[in-house]
């Protein structure tokens, strides 16, 4: 699940804003095997005192167009997928809104996966595995039976049964 923070000068349209926000989604999916659905995007307009970037480090000529894009994904991606991705952002930027690859600034925030909760205060990810029967870790590591590795069939599994309906209460 990537978490993408796209943060730009106030002043753009709706439309620029949605366009902006699809490349950089289509990118994740074309480049870094992000499924389609899983679109979390934050747009942060500023003032344009509140977006403070040297407008030649690194090589480029930034303008007053910089669009800082900050993506927190999983850990585990290759330099190659990471290259590709950057490349592929900078370039539908360019052909969806008219944003200049020098004006595009990326950063990946890589995180493990017990680092995310998509809700209900569960950690999403560091659960037992397949999706349909998940516990939380705590429970799964005090349990040896539950790890990876170890399962049997829960459906039939009296202890895990019993694991579930305590934690669904």
């Amino acid at each position: 699940m990537p978490l993408v923070r796209i943060t730009l000068r106030r002043g753009r349209t709706p439309e620029f804003l949605r366009d902006l926000s699809e490349a950089v989604h289509a990118s994740l999916v074309t480049e870094a095997n992000v499924p389609p659905d899983d679109k979390f995007h934050i747009i942060e307009e500023v003032d344009g005192d509140n977006l403070i970037a040297h407008p030649s480090y690194g090589g480029v000529e930034r303008s007053e167009a910089l669009v800082v894009i900050q993506i927190t994904l999983n850990a585990g991606r290759t330099l190659e997928v990471k290259k590709n991705l950057y490349a592929d952002i900078a370039r539908r930027l360019q052909a969806a809104v008219d944003v200049r690859p020098d004006d595009v600034l990326i950063s990946l925030v890589e995180v493990t996966k017990e680092n995310w909760s998509f809700g209900n205060g569960i950690a999403t990810y560091a659960t037992c595995q397949p999706a349909a029967f998940r516990l939380p870790l705590a429970v799964v590591e005090t349990h040896a039976d539950l790890r990876p590795g170890h399962l049997q069939d829960r459906e039939s599994d009296p202890l895990a049964a019993d694991l579930l309906r305590k934690h669904r209460s």
